[in-house]
């Protein structure tokens, strides 16, 4: 009994611990790289992508794709880049301005396996080939609905594509299959919202967007869109511009911005567990978040160059 006893705490402990196992990916919008944060309850950060590599110059948005690569919106260049498990660049997978892209911000595979990307300057989502990266069409059309300023997006659980819309203080709702305007799910200035970034899906199926204007993380009804409460409110002291979001297995974490690190708060409650890291000067202000790929690669020496840039959006 002793040791049944013993192996079922030491099973409750893996389990408390399992967000500890996982490791992240940061990107630095003024360092033009990614950085692996590994081991989440002794976190250390190592590089992933080095500086400039395979042309990244300031990333938006880092995402892990169903293949165990990593695709970042190089913003300055208009194009996605694509690296492999080890952070080796591989290709660029969306070629600098296809179909009109301008600005990109956000790239991910929705759930029919195309490659979707925001256009921020341009306002609208673009579609590819989801395996050879080659342009299908104008998902979302330019301003179509009120979008305005198009960041990062997602596709909920009724197979609609969300997306912040940042010029008019709005996150818009479209039909995922058409790309047809739907609704402002979440209306301009709603509970407060200003300038929206990012946006992620609780497990209660409720929304969650950050409001980088006044470090406020907002929760919205999943149904109606209606606001239910600052998750995350004026109170905390520890954010300064969030920018992205990660919602994993009940931790909420947020890339501030302007603080330079990453914050880590339950994602029921919004009560603040910790600072996670601080990310300066590995990266120079955190620009996105995203799960890293397994297995830990051991990283090779290579050269970049910083094309960074000071004073961020």
């Amino acid at each position: 009994m002793r040791y049944l006893a013993v192996a079922i705490a030491a099973v409750s402990l893996l389990v408390a611990n399992s967000v500890g196992a996982a490791d992240l990916l940061v990107s630095g919008w003024n360092s033009s790289n990614v950085q692996r944060i590994s081991d989440l309850q002794t976190p250390s950060l190592a590089p992933f992508v080095v500086a400039g590599e395979g042309g990244l110059d300031m990333p938006h948005s880092v995402r892990l794709g169903p293949d165990d690569h990593v695709y970042v919106t190089s913003f300055d260049t208009d194009s996605v880049l694509r690296y492999d498990a080890a952070g080796v660049f591989v290709d660029e997978f969306v070629l600098s301005g296809g179909g009109g892209l301008v600005d990109p911000a956000d790239a991910q595979f929705g759930p029919d396996g195309a490659f979707y990307v925001s256009s921020r300057s341009a306002s609208s989502v673009l579609r590819y080939d989801g395996s050879t990266g080659a342009f299908i069409d104008e998902f979302v059309t330019s301003g179509a609905g009120g979008l305005s300023g198009a960041e990062m997006f997602e596709f909920g659980a009724d197979g609609h594509l969300y997306i912040c819309s940042t010029v008019n203080n709005t996150v818009r709702r479209y039909d995922g299959s058409t790309g047809a305007f739907v609704d402002a799910f979440v209306t301009s200035g709603s509970g407060g919202l200003r300038d929206p970034r990012d946006i992620e899906f609780l497990a209660s199926g409720n929304l969650v967007v950050a409001s980088y204007d006044n470090d406020r993380i907002l929760e919205y009804d999943g149904v109606t869109g209606d606001y239910v409460r600052d998750l995350v409110g004026p109170a905390d002291q520890n954010l300064s511009g969030p920018r992205a979001l990660l919602v994993l297995e009940g931790s909420l974490f947020v890339a501030s911005f302007l603080g330079q690190d990453v914050v880590e708060y339950d994602a029921t409650t919004g009560d603040f567990l910790r600072q996670v890291i601080s990310v300066f000067p590995g990266v120079l202000s955190p620009s996105g978040l995203a799960v890293a790929p397994l297995p830990v690669p051991v990283k090779r020496e290579s050269m970049g160059q910083v094309r960074g840039r000071f004073g961020g959006r």
